[in-house]
């Protein structure tokens, strides 16, 4: 019994000295990129400092999809917020679909390509919807350009799970959608359904 402690003891010490490894390179890398666009004359919305915001932003991605949405030169910081957030979830949707063409990739022989392409576009659309309300702002930075404009950077996320999930559930009424809109190409919903089961999301 003491032997197993002892063994389950020295895990707990190595686990605990890579975290701490860990978390000084995400120290030392917010402190660098904090310093970096408060030279570029950038400014938090928040009472907090820069560094510590990105650390918190970067030490989310464990769990969460992480993206950086950019505005540039809005007359206010509420619509360049608006806009910078709409352009990380324009990413956000854009890796989902680049997923969805794989599986599109996979179809190919099986499918007519007019077919395939509804289906990814479908697919596309339906994440969307289902990502965005789960689509959140961490803090956002703001810069007044030298035409009185504001830039914005937002640094949002989303909950890798729900990411996940709201692919495949995309995909999948995608599919379902196109199956019953499709009958004259053949019953090919069965193999549909087998390739999206297997794909990893």
């Amino acid at each position: 019994m003491k032997k197993i402690l002892v063994f389950v003891t020295m895990i707990m010490v190595a686990l605990s000295g890579t975290c701490f490894a860990q978390t000084k390179s995400q120290i030392k890398d917010a402190k660098k990129q904090a310093k970096l666009l408060q030279k570029e004359g950038w400014k938090s919305d928040s009472h907090r400092t820069l560094e510590s915001l990105l650390l918190e932003f970067t030490m989310l991605e464990e769990e969460n999809e992480i993206y950086v949405g950019r505005a540039e030169d809005y007359d206010n910081e509420k619509v360049a917020k608006n806009a910078a957030r709409r352009d990380a979830l324009r990413e956000c949707v854009e890796v989902a679909n680049s997923h969805f063409k794989g599986i599109g990739d996979e179809l190919e022989g099986k499918l007519k390509t007019e077919t395939i392409d509804n289906l990814t576009m479908a697919a596309t659309s339906k994440f969307e919807g289902k990502v965005t309300a789960g689509f959140n702002v961490k803090f956002t930075i703001y810069k007044e350009n030298k035409n009185g404009k504001i830039s914005c950077q937002s640094f949002c996320f989303i909950n890798k799970k729900r990411f996940a999930e709201a692919e495949k559930t995309a995909i999948q009424e995608a599919a379902e959608e196109a199956g019953l809109e499709a009958k004259a190409v053949g019953d090919y919903s069965k193999e549909v359904t087998n390739i999206i089961n297997s794909h990893e999301f």
